[in-house]
Order: structure tokens, then sequence, then C-alpha cells
């Protein structure tokens, strides 16, 4: 990825080459790509009956917008940050009940905000036949709470310093998913750690 494409690298078994696929911005507006991230098959995009897309991307853009591709069409957009969406992590949990486990995917950026999204995927239908992927949707870090964290400005007059590198360190074995704890590096040069 990078200035106003990004491309897709699949090796090619007979002839023991890498081979390109430029993704399509499709409808949406072509854009530089300042960080990318792999869904496991089946958290985006559509398939149907053994036919799972080659394919789940997630991608960061200048103005804050997120993308969501599968096989190499962008399907959707949506505004994440109001600034350089800079950071992207994914995390995979069980809920504290014991359910199936969630994919979660962290952003961050120059806003000074990390947003956690549910980018789980859910049935087609009642017999399993294909999946559809939700819209990202902001969800809370802990139960009642925010989808987001912001860092606090320096100073009244600065804002809050940009986010550019991004962790996360999930609970310990029996703790609750509230112990999770995010690790974050600034443009400050600052590396936070923050508890959800």
């Amino acid at each position: 990825w990078g200035v106003k494409h990004a491309k897709l690298w699949r090796f090619h078994d007979p002839d023991g080459l890498w081979k390109a696929e430029t993704l399509s911005f499709g409808r949406y507006p072509i854009q530089n790509v300042l960080v990318a991230a792999f869904l496991p098959c089946g958290a985006c995009g559509t398939w149907r009956a053994g036919k799972p897309p080659s394919t789940a991307i997630v991608t960061g853009h200048p103005d804050g917008h997120m993308n969501v591709w599968a096989r190499t069409k962008c399907l959707r957009r949506l505004k994440a940050h109001s600034a350089d969406l800079m950071c992207m992590r994914l995390r995979c949990y069980r809920e504290e009940s014991g359910g199936e486990g969630r994919l979660r995917l962290l952003t961050a950026g120059k806003d000074g905000k990390v947003a956690n999204w549910d980018v789980s995927f859910t049935p087609a239908d009642e017999e399993g036949k294909g999946y559809h992927a939700p819209w990202p949707t902001p969800a809370p870090f802990v139960e009642g709470g925010k989808a987001h964290v912001r860092l606090p400005p320096p100073s009244k007059k600065e804002p809050p310093p940009a986010i550019r590198g991004l962790d996360w360190c999930p609970p310990a074995a029996g703790q609750p998913r509230s112990s999770c704890r995010l690790l974050l590096g600034t443009s400050a040069c600052d590396v936070w750690e923050v508890s959800e």
C-alpha cells in the first residue's frame, strides 16, 4: 500500500513467483493508504457455501476513514477518526459469559483516539450456508462503557498527541476482560499504558 494505491501480492505456485493484484477503490475516492490489516476469512464481505473470500482487508486513510475490502474491491467506507488513521490491531476474545469469541479491531490515529470496532461475522442464514460481516460497529471496551479512549492533550492550547503505535495486553487467565491494557506510542515519543 502507499500513495493512492493498494496491491495484494499472492504467491503463484506453478511459477514460483509473487503476483500483484491492484485493489479497486470502486465508487469511493482514491486515497493514500496509511495502514492495512488482514481480517480472518468471514470477518468481512460475504461468502456462499464453501466459497470464502480470498482476502478480507481493512485500510486506514489520511481523512480518518476506514475502508473494508473483500477480494480486490472496496465494499464499505466509514469515518473512524477525525484525522489520519495510522494504526490498526486485531484482537479476539471470549465474552465473560463464556459465549462465542468476538473479533475486535482497534484503530488509532492523529486525533489521539483509540477506537474499538466489532468486526465479527454473522451467519447469512439459519443453516449456516454463508456469512455476512456487519458494518464495523463501535464496541464498548467494557460492558456499558465507551467505544473509544482519547489521550489528554499536553495543554489546553495543544491537540492530543498523535498515536503512531498500538498494541494491547489481554487479561491474564481468569481475569475479567476489563483488565486489558492498551499500549500506545505517540508522536511525542511517549509510550502510554491505558487500562480499559
